[in-house]
């Protein structure tokens, strides 16, 4: 499922923060946006009349951001590949590159754009934890959460998948941090989504893990054991699908 774990240093902090050749900066990008919008400002008062001008003027710094922000995510690489390839210096410098934006549309345009912000938000939290910046990527973590919440009362169906992967991510996070109790609890809320969707036994199995391993730590030895029984269990499944 993709949920926080180690990952290995690069040897060279600062080969990822150069830009590539053929990478567009922030500035030629948003240079180039504004003037499609201005050309099509003066062809809209030009062939409809000024009151379409006008309305260029009032949506234009919207379909710009909009537009960059589409720009962006075709031609900058997906931080999770980053991540993926060992690379959180560089997963971590395209987030900040464009988390600003994506909280604009957010507000925005909330109904298309809080999903991609909390799935920013936990790319985030996961590069920092690959570079042990644990402390700081709780609050990301925790704000990918509360954003999934939101999600969830308004369409349980669609987002309760989202909700369940963020509160396993701030599980583990909250493990790293030795905080085994809040842990516990928000690994708890997990399983419990993932028990309700009943299609993500590899989640859940390894969501049954942590749970196990925690309560192992606390000394609460026979609720870990029925976790890890179950954890198991569901692995024997997945093995006998295969």
């Amino acid at each position: 499922m993709g949920t926080l774990s180690g990952v290995r240093r690069p040897g060279n902090v600062h080969n990822y923060h150069m830009r590539q050749p053929n990478d567009l900066t922030r500035k030629q990008m948003v240079s180039f946006l504004t003037g499609v919008a201005v050309a099509g400002g003066a062809a809209a008062w030009l062939v409809l009349g000024p009151l379409w001008a006008i309305v260029g003027l009032v949506a234009g710094p919207l379909v710009v951001l909009i537009a960059w922000v589409v720009l962006v995510s075709f031609v900058v690489p997906d931080p999770v590949v980053h991540l993926r390839n060992n690379e959180p210096y560089r997963a971590l410098t395209e987030i900040g590159r464009d988390m600003h934006s994506v909280r604009r549309l957010a507000r925005a345009w909330p109904s298309q754009f809080r999903e991609p912000l909390a799935q920013r938000l936990l790319a985030q939290a996961e590069a920092l934890r690959a570079l042990n910046r644990t402390p700081q990527a709780l609050a990301p973590a925790h704000e990918a959460v509360l954003i999934f919440r939101e999600l969830v009362s308004e369409n349980p169906g669609k987002f309760k998948h989202g909700l369940a992967h963020a509160l396993h991510s701030e599980a583990v996070l909250l493990g790293a941090a030795d905080r085994l109790p809040e842990a516990i609890e928000t690994i708890a809320a997990a399983i419990g989504h993932y028990r309700d969707l009943g299609n993500h036994l590899p989640d859940l199995a390894d969501a049954l893990t942590h749970q196990a391993q925690w309560l192992r730590d606390l000394g609460h030895d026979a609720e870990a054991e029925v976790s890890a029984s179950e954890a198991s269990s569901i692995g024997h499944q997945i093995e006998n699908r295969r």
